[in-house]
C-alpha cells in the first residue's frame, strides 16, 4: 500500500516482490568472504609486498638534501664569472619539455645573443636533440654539450660552476632535483625549472635560501608550468582591459 493508502502498480497488478531474509542473504555473503579473504591474505597481499619490497631494493637512491648543511658553504658569489663558459645551461634537453625549451631558444635566439649548451645523461640523445637545432639554425653546429646525471654530484657541480644559470626541466624534481638547487646556491649560480611539486619549493626555500642569498644566486622554480594559466589571465586582463583599468591594478 502507497502512503495515501492507494495500491501500489505491483498491487495492482497482483505481483508481490520476494525480498530475502537477513538469514538467505547471509549464505552467499559467507561463500564469498571464503573465498575471496583466502584469496587475498595467501596470494594477493604478499604479491604486493613482495613487488613494493624489490622495488625499493632496486631503485635508485634519490637524492635528499642533506638533514645538516654542516660544512657545505658558498664557493663562488654570483658576481664572479671566473670559469663561467656559458651564460645558459639547459639541463634535461632531452625530455618532452627540455626539447622543446631548446627548440625555443634556438628559434628565438640562435647562438648569437649569449652563450648557451645543453645539458643531460646521454651523448646520443643530446646530439640528436642538436642536430634538430641545426636545422633551424646551422650556427649551431657546434653548440656545446655538457655530460651530467643528477646521481653524480661531482659532474653537477662542474657543469654548474661553468654558467652563469642553469634552467632544469629534469624531473621529478623531488627525486633527482635537490641537489641541483644545493649546487646552484653554493656557486652563485642563478636557477629556475618547471616544477610544480609545491612540497619540494617549499624545502628548496627552507634548506636553501640563506646559502642562495649569501652567494646572490636566484632560485626560481614553477616557471612555465602551475603559473602559466594564471600569467595567461593577467596577459589576457592587460590586453582588454581599458587603460584606466590596466593603471589601477598598477
Amino acid at each position: 500500500m502507497s502512503r495515501q493508502g492507494e495500491l501500489t502498480p505491483a498491487e495492482k497488478d497482483g505481483k508481490k516482490v520476494a525480498l530475502p531474509t537477513w538469514s538467505a542473504a547471509l549464505v552467499p555473503f559467507l561463500g564469498t568472504a571464503a573465498v575471496v579473504v583466502p584469496l587475498w591474505l595467501g596470494l594477493l597481499l604478499p604479491a604486493s609486498l613482495i613487488s613494493l619490497g624489490a622495488k625499493s631494493a632496486f631503485q635508485k637512491k634519490r637524492i635528499q638534501a642533506p638533514a645538516s648543511l654542516d660544512g657545505v658553504k658558498v664557493v663562488k658569489k654570483a658576481s664572479d664569472e671566473t670559469g663561467r663558459d656559458y651564460d645558459l645551461i639547459l639541463f634535461g634537453a632531452t625530455g618532452f619539455t627540455g626539447r622543446l625549451a631548446a627548440l625555443y631558444i634556438a628559434k628565438t635566439y640562435g647562438n648569437k645573443s649569449f652563450r648557451w649548451a645543453i645539458a643531460g645523461r646521454r651523448m646520443d640523445a643530446l646530439t640528436a636533440i642538436r642536430d634538430e637545432l641545426v636545422a633551424i639554425d646551422a650556427s649551431l653546429k657546434d653548440l656545446p654539450i655538457v655530460i651530467a646525471d643528477s646521481n653524480d654530484h661531482a659532474a653537477v657541480d662542474r657543469m654548474v660552476a661553468s654558467t652563469k644559470c642553469v634552467i632544469t626541466t629534469s624531473g621529478p624534481f623531488a627525486r633527482y632535483g635537490k641537489y641541483l638547487v644545493q649546487s646552484c646556491a653554493v656557486h652563485g649560480t642563478h636557477y629556475c625549472d618547471i616544477t610544480g611539486e609545491t612540497d619540494f619549493v617549499r624545502e628548496m626555500v627552507d634548506t636553501y635560501d640563506d646559502l642562495a642569498r649569501e652567494s646572490g644566486a636566484f632560485i626560481i622554480s614553477s616557471c612555465g608550468n602551475d603559473c602559466v594559466p594564471w600569467d595567461l589571465l593577467l596577459m589576457g586582463f592587460m590586453d582588454s582591459e581599458s587603460e584606466s583599468a590596466v593603471s589601477d591594478v598598477r
